[in-house]
């Protein structure tokens, strides 16, 4: 399994055509005018201010995974936790992010995902629709900074429900975001 890394903001998963254009601390690509945000008062976004990263690590909700308005595509914004980050496919159109909060090795992650109960996931889920590949990749950054430190995969265009868990057991924990097609 391909891990990718944070320097400790969270993750952004979204298109690649929107990814080209997420501007991570250098400014603004999202459109925060209008329906989306309503009279939300800005200096809640901390020292980041006004720039994508700061509206990714701003706490929209309490979950791992929260969905962040975009001008072509709607991200994913997958916590904040500084934790390695891998994309696990389940079948043709379904699949889970999993973030490695603890675990001795790369194998021993990988096998338990094995073992995983895949129909045993919090409610209630975050919808989101795929239109393109997806591109997930630390929010701080633009997609072309990343270089090799990105996930890409496909899934069919539609609505999915992302929804989350935490798989523990001895000797490890796991977050996990399961991608599952609605329509």
């Amino acid at each position: 399994m391909k891990w990718i890394y944070s320097d400790g903001g969270p993750f952004i998963c979204v298109a690649r055509r929107s990814a080209t254009a997420w501007r991570g601390i250098t400014g603004l690509s999202l459109p925060v005018q209008g329906q989306a945000y309503g009279n939300f008062d800005r200096s809640r976004l901390g020292v980041w201010g006004d720039t994508d990263y700061g509206w990714a690590c701003f706490d929209h909700e309490p979950d791992y995974v929260h969905l962040l308005p975009g001008a072509l595509d709607d991200a994913l914004i997958i916590s904040d936790l500084p934790s390695p980050l891998a994309w696990h496919p389940l079948a043709e159109h379904t699949g889970i992010l999993v973030k490695w909060v603890g675990a001795d090795s790369d194998e021993q992650a990988s096998a338990h995902l094995t073992k995983l109960d895949c129909e045993d996931f919090d409610a209630p889920a975050v919808h989101f629709s795929v239109a393109d590949e997806l591109v997930v990749f630390d929010s701080a950054s633009t997609l072309a900074e990343v270089d090799d430190n990105h996930l890409s995969f496909h899934l069919k265009p539609g609505r999915y429900a992302v929804a989350s868990k935490t798989y523990s057991g001895p000797d490890i924990e796991l977050q996990l975001m399961k991608f599952e097609r609605v329509d």
